[in-house]
């Protein structure tokens, strides 16, 4: 390659720097500098987004009781089997035994500690409890993804340790809240009409509980099937697309600063589509790290300035 034909497409994955490349100028190598070039960029994101997906799946299986914690730490931290087994001193057969739950909690002290430093966590974070109250960590990083967008969060966020639905008094108001607001919808609207219904809920159970709450968007994991799911880069595209309320494939529920969750229609909707009557009318109304059967919420934006950038509710609301 002639030292001005190198790649200068500005690649993203670069950061704003350049990267070195050695290149022919009259037949001689030189140095040059390249911004980055398409196809790496499309490789790497590639790349990028497979082990995003294997590290996505490495957590739910065990949330699921599938797997150990460093099945999980193993993707996080971008080791396979050879190279973890280099940082560790086990052998590769061994570490797959250690994914095994019911192996790795008889693990001596000295062998989690060989762990622990492979991670570089502290010897009491290697525990399945630590990796399944992971629902603030991703409502943060929520909230700055809403803020790199350049979308407004409304008000600012603040957090509580007290749960919020465990207070008696609370859990008499939101019950009565229900009776009253939930029948006012048929199931069909229940099922259409997840974005209106959180948004008209959202004032009303402001008031109900004296506090904020924060209007969620984002995907439900039901095992391994991802529902609603759009990622940072669909959702920056929607923001460019004006869509109808009905045709955005996205979900939205509510989340009190406690980290609670209130959902009034994933039930229904997912009763639907699986076909179990049953689920019809009911609501998640629970601490995510309370939600069983494989299933996890996953923010991604916080604030209803995005559905009224996209044009899912229109400003006369």
């Amino acid at each position: 390659m002639e030292i001005d034909d190198i790649p200068q497409d500005d690649s993203k994955i670069f950061q704003g720097q350049r990267k070195v490349i050695y290149a022919t100028r009259n037949g001689k190598f030189e140095a040059g500098t390249s911004t980055g070039w398409q196809a790496e960029e499309f490789a790497t994101e590639q790349a990028v987004d497979e082990l995003n997906q294997l590290t996505e799946q490495a957590l739910q299986a065990v949330k699921n009781g599938e797997k150990s914690v460093i099945y999980y730490l193993m993707y996080k931290n971008r080791y396979d089997l050879q190279t973890l087994a280099q940082a560790t001193g086990f052998w590769q057969w061994q570490i797959k035994r250690h994914f095994r739950p019911e192996v790795f909690g008889k693990l001596s002290e000295r062998n989690l500690k060989k762990y622990a430093e492979a991670f570089k966590l502290a010897l009491d974070k290697l525990h399945r409890e630590d990796f399944m109250n992971d629902y603030k960590i991703e409502f943060e990083k929520a909230v700055e993804r809403t803020k790199r967008l350049s979308l407004d969060i409304g008000h600012p966020v603040f957090y509580t340790e007290a749960r919020l639905l465990k207070n008696s008094d609370n859990e008499k108001k939101l019950i009565d809240f229900c009776q009253g607001e939930l029948p006012q919808f048929t199931l069909d609207q229940i099922v259409a009409q997840c974005i209106k219904i959180h948004f008209e809920f959202k004032e009303k159970l402001k008031k109900l509980f004296d506090c904020p709450l924060y209007y969620t968007i984002g995907y439900i994991q039901v095992g391994n099937n991802k529902m609603f799911y759009q990622s940072e880069d669909s959702l920056e595209s929607l923001l460019k697309t004006e869509v109808s309320n009905n045709s955005v494939k996205i979900h939205t529920w509510l989340t009190l600063p406690s980290m609670e969750i209130l959902d009034f229609t994933f039930p229904t909707t997912y009763g639907k589509v699986i076909g179990k009557k049953n689920m019809y009318g009911k609501t998640i109304i629970l601490h995510p790290e309370e939600l069983t059967g494989g299933v996890s919420y996953h923010p991604m934006l916080v604030g209803e300035d995005f559905l009224f950038k996209i044009g899912a509710i229109k400003y006369e609301c």
